[in-house]
Parts: structure tokens; C-alpha cells; sequence
């Protein structure tokens, strides 16, 4: 899925591209070019809340609140936090698993969200290159 890198290869990594969705790992950023994502966030209350975006980053904004396009589900259960993020180039794909996500049973979300290393989103990470 992610890698990280030894140094930074977006050519405009540190500027705030809007094609790129960055991911800070333990060494340095790692990035994807990435049309949609699949995402999970967690709820106040602890359940978990699967979706699809274009833009995680404002769309974890819209269900903490900001604009009036938050979830019915994650308005009663803020604040939300970002658990998982996953690049897909189409559309089609991200909603193949983005279904796929939501039939798994809870502990196999939460295997999900603990195997991926890369969950952190960030705008202008920090590279090590």
C-alpha cells in the first residue's frame, strides 16, 4: 500500500498539491498520486465508521462539524478521529472495498487498522530528504 521512502519524490511535496494525499511514516513521508480513498474513523463512543472520499482530510472535517455534510451516524459521535486510509485510482474500486470493509465483523476492521502502518494524514510533512 504505502511505503516509506528515503527522502521525499513529490516534486512539490512541502506546497499543498491537491492530487497528492500524504502519509507520514516512521522514516520519512511517503506519498500516492490518489483519486479516491477508503477511510475507517473511530467515534467518541468507540464504533467504527467506514466511508469514501475524494479528500479525507476535509472529509474528517465535515464529520467533526465543519460544513454541513457530516454522516447522520457520526453527528451524534464526535469527535471522530482518523483510523485507516486506503488509495484506490478508481472509484469502482474503492466502493468494491469499501463494501468489502463494511461486512468484515468488528475485530477484523480492527486487525485492518492495526496492520496498516501509514494512517497519519498530513498536508506538509516533514521528509528526512
Amino acid at each position: 500500500m504505502f511505503a516509506a521512502t528515503p527522502s521525499c519524490p513529490a516534486p512539490d511535496c512541502h506546497g499543498k498539491p491537491t492530487s497528492i494525499f500524504l502519509f507520514q511514516g516512521p522514516n520519512a513521508c511517503s506519498w500516492r498520486l490518489m483519486t479516491y480513498a477508503v477511510y475507517i474513523v473511530e467515534c467518541a463512543d468507540g464504533t467504527l465508521y467506514t466511508g469514501i472520499a475524494t479528500d479525507v482530510v476535509r472529509r474528517l472535517a465535515e464529520h467533526n462539524g465543519a460544513g454541513p455534510r457530516g454522516a447522520r451516524y457520526t453527528s451524534a459521535r464526535r469527535p471522530v478521529t482518523l483510523a485507516y486510509a486506503a488509495a484506490f485510482d478508481t472509484r469502482s474500486a474503492a466502493c468494491k472495498e469499501e463494501a468489502r470493509i463494511k461486512r468484515l465483523p468488528r475485530a477484523a476492521k480492527r486487525a485492518l487498522i492495526s496492520a496498516t502502518p501509514f494512517r497519519l494524514p498530513v498536508l506538509e510533512p516533514e521528509c528526512a530528504g
